[in-house]
């Protein structure tokens, strides 16, 4: 049983959403996540450029999409539907396991690799920053 089942399972219970979790969960709304991942490509591509415009649009259309996730009321909606016996979708198992501190940690140093190698256009950070980030999923994985 992986942390994000246990996590599930504490909804159930009762236990309410951290902040990090009721963030994670409002990036599992659909429109929220095609959101994110537009906005994360453009980003990436604007770091690679190295043109503003495109770094921030990128970053203004990944904010729209975990404020959309959040105003959409979607993650009080999902931890109700757990409370009522609904099994959570693989996309929002894997979204909440970000929640975790430690995958939280590494994937927020993963991405600060992955940006400055974009930046710089050296594959060996992005690499290594896509290393880091697998790791932090493995940790939990792992240590459920």
């Amino acid at each position: 049983m992986t942390w994000a089942d246990k996590k599930i399972r504490e909804y159930r219970d009762g236990q309410p959403p951290t902040f990090l979790e009721r963030m994670m969960l409002g990036l599992a709304n659909p429109v929220a996540s095609l959101l994110a991942i537009i906005g994360v490509a453009i980003l990436f591509y604007g770091l690679w450029v190295h043109a503003w415009l495109w770094i921030t649009a990128g970053i203004v259309i990944y904010v729209c999409g975990v404020v959309y996730g959040q105003l959409s009321r979607w993650p009080a909606r999902q931890v109700e539907l757990y409370r009522q016996g609904q099994e959570a979708t693989w996309l929002e198992l894997r979204i909440l396991e970000h929640a975790h501190p430690v995958n939280f940690i590494l994937a927020l140093i993963g991405v600060v690799m992955i940006i400055y190698g974009l930046w710089m256009q050296s594959c060996l950070w992005i690499s290594a920053g896509i290393i880091v980030n697998i790791s932090g999923h493995a940790y939990t994985w792992q240590r459920g």
